[in-house]
């Protein structure tokens, strides 16, 4: 991924005494597509594949002492709430540094749809997938 976070953070905006244990995640919030996203559909297309601005609903989360964590990439690069034993080995430059049980779904870590073929890093999908995490 480039030098963008692959989230972005907003923690409370209280006094910390009124700090609430909550923490409000949109992880399919992103609309930075890194210059690995070798995406072969067209971009509308690529675009219903996302669950773009959940982030804008919790957005007063951290002025009532909660703390949001959005996503900077977007669902159609990474779902990050895959297991990461759910990757697709073959969408990948490379070979897959642990285990695989890759579900039926067409889903996965990597969505299969928007790629048609297309690899991408394993060390990039490491890196957004771990850093949701």
């Amino acid at each position: 991924m480039s030098q963008i976070a692959p989230f972005h953070l907003f923690p409370s905006t209280v006094a910390h005494a009124l700090d609430v244990p909550v923490v409000f995640d949109s992880p399919h919030s992103g609309t930075h597509y890194p210059a690995d996203f070798d995406f072969t559909v067209s971009f509308d297309e690529l675009r219903r594949a996302e669950d773009t601005h959940v982030e804008k609903l919790y957005a007063a989360a951290p002025a009532h002492g909660a703390t949001l964590i959005a996503a900077a990439f977007p669902r159609s690069y990474i779902d990050a709430n895959r297991s990461l034993l759910d990757i697709d080995a073959a969408l990948l430059d490379g070979a897959w540094p642990g285990p695989v049980n890759a579900s039926r779904s067409m889903i996965r870590i990597l969505p299969r749809a928007c790629r048609h073929g297309r690899l991408m890093t394993s060390s990039s999908c490491r890196v957004c997938w771990k850093a949701w995490r």
